[in-house]
């Protein structure tokens, strides 16, 4: 394999790769728009306070019933969880978008010097 094909199969896997990280981006930022949406926001934060005083109501012999609260508890968390994960990694994803284009740009260079 000559030096330009190996120029562009590094430009090809570098595109494929930057395809993946823009999707994690825009996942990310729809993620952190939900997570910042006022009705979403409140309803969690009702959810919670729910659970919350329902476990203070509850009577301590009642193990199956605060089982029951702690799960609830558990998922409202984990769905928090997810969203939070994914702002995290759209995050990743926009650094890693910015090395990647820096590369492609270097790429794009010496692909044009080969010529």
């Amino acid at each position: 394999m000559g030096a330009r094909q190996e120029l562009e199969t590094e430009d090809k896997a570098l595109a494929d790769k930057e395809r993946s990280a823009l999707v994690a981006l825009v996942r990310g930022q729809k993620a952190r728009a939900l997570l910042e949406d006022p009705l979403i926001a409140e309803a969690l934060s009702l959810m919670e306070k729910g659970v919350l005083d329902a476990w203070k109501a509850s009577d301590g012999a009642d193990h199956a019933g605060r089982e029951r609260l702690y799960h609830y508890q558990r998922a409202i968390r984990q769905f928090r969880q997810f969203f939070t994960e994914a702002v995290t990694t759209g995050k990743f994803a926009e650094r890693e978008i910015a090395q990647i284009r820096k590369r492609r740009g270097f790429l794009g260079f010496r692909l044009r010097r080969a010529s």
